[in-house]
């Protein structure tokens, strides 16, 4: 995670082998690391995991990814 410290922190990557899934692996990782950010917040880009971070109490943005050419 990056964060800035105070307000906003950046989920870029979390991954959990496949065998491990849905046993609480994710959950606690997330639940370990978020803290120690020091941030208000962690904002994060799936499009794999939706149920997983929907999870969490949250609230949904729209947004975009852009790929420069």
């Amino acid at each position: 995670m990056q964060s800035d410290g105070h307000i906003q922190a950046h989920l870029s990557q979390m991954a959990v082998h496949h065998a491990y899934r849905r046993k609480g692996v994710g959950r606690a990782l997330l639940e370990y690391a978020a803290p120690l950010t020091g941030a208000q917040r962690v904002d994060v880009v799936t499009d794999t995991a939706e149920d997983f971070y929907q999870s969490f109490e949250h609230r949904t943005f729209s947004g975009f990814r852009i790929y420069p050419s």
